[in-house]
């Protein structure tokens, strides 16, 4: 349940990062790992078990944005052609 939770708090803060230009855009997958790596290890204290929820939850973040941005592209093209 934790590893979920901070999936959705990293798309949402790396979402703010892209809006902020702080990061380029091509490196917003690799700062989505970095930080859930961070997170994981700050919530769970340093071990291998924390490296790799970090990198998962990293990797699921990306995901789970791309996922529901491809979504909502499909969407607005299905109802334009209508």
């Amino acid at each position: 349940m934790e590893q979920i939770l901070l999936a959705a708090l990293l798309t949402g803060l790396i979402e703010v990062i892209k809006r902020t230009g702080t990061v380029s855009e091509k490196y917003l997958p690799l700062a989505a790992i970095v930080i859930g790596v961070v997170l994981a290890i700050v919530g769970n204290g340093m071990n291998v078990e924390s490296v790799i929820i970090g990198l998962t939850v990293g990797l699921i973040s990306q995901g789970l944005f791309d996922s529901t941005k491809s979504s909502i592209t499909a969407t607005k093209e299905i109802i334009r052609t209508k």
